[in-house]
């Protein structure tokens, strides 16, 4: 069986099961871990398991309101859906919380390019370094 102290290495490794099984037993002993509630939101994400993801990512947000891997994963969710236009103000805020994350001007770029033609450019342009 494996341990809270394993979960880490078996995301890693890419035992999604073995690591979700982890870190579900880590919020058994700590529910209030939000680094386990966003790490196992990933894998339940990388599993399909979108709604179930969506819970642990906000609870990570609960207990942590500055942690930006969870505003970005919790607002990513949407435009991997398919809703692109949906993604757009969740990906504005995982900016403002973490101006400097290239992951979320990517994502909203890539989500204003196919919700508003013209548009995504501009804010992954915004974000190149000058020469």
């Amino acid at each position: 069986m494996p341990t809270s102290t394993s979960a880490g290495p078996l995301h890693i490794q890419g035992d999604l099961p073995a690591a979700a099984s982890a870190f579900s037993q880590a919020l058994t002993i700590n529910p209030k871990y939000a680094i386990a509630h966003n790490n196992l939101g990933g894998i339940l994400q990388a599993q399909g398991k979108i709604d179930t993801a969506i819970t642990h990512f906000q609870e990570a947000l609960k207990l942590r309101a500055n942690y930006p891997e969870a505003h970005f994963q919790s607002r990513v969710l949407p435009h991997g859906q398919g809703n692109p236009a949906a993604a757009i103000p969740r990906l504005q805020e995982a900016i403002r919380s973490d101006p400097i994350t290239a992951r979320a001007h990517a994502q909203l770029g890539q989500a204003l390019v196919e919700s508003r033609p013209g548009r995504g450019i501009g804010s992954m342009s915004s974000r190149l370094p000058c020469g």
